[in-house]
């Protein structure tokens, strides 16, 4: 599998948001595979909302924000960060760019 090559066309999926509003980290993980990692993130904003999305990072690339949604009620994006955390375990590059396609 070209990981560097799948990064880059998750890329191109990614979701812009409010990059200058001040957050947080809530709760992450991060999975490690052979020559990429996964994580799935929730990030506090100052007005008490939340975005939760996924990451891949490779060794020379890295997409962010993918699957990204916004919240204002914790449990909900807990929730939300359940479901993306079990497809970030699963290692499955082609199905999250599947969803994030959606």
């Amino acid at each position: 599998m070209d990981v560097e090559n799948k990064i880059e066309q998750l890329k191109k999926v990614s979701i812009e948001n409010r990059n200058s509003d001040k957050k947080e980290i809530y709760i992450f993980e991060e999975i490690n595979f052979d020559n990429y990692e996964i994580g799935a993130i929730i990030n506090e904003y100052e007005d008490d909302s939340f975005e939760v999305y996924l990451y891949v990072k490779g060794e020379k690339k890295v997409a962010s924000k993918l699957l990204l949604k916004e919240f204002r009620d914790l449990i909900e994006a807990k929730e939300y960060y359940k479901e993306i955390l079990t497809l970030a375990k699963s290692g499955n590059l082609d199905k999250i760019k599947e969803k994030s396609a959606l």
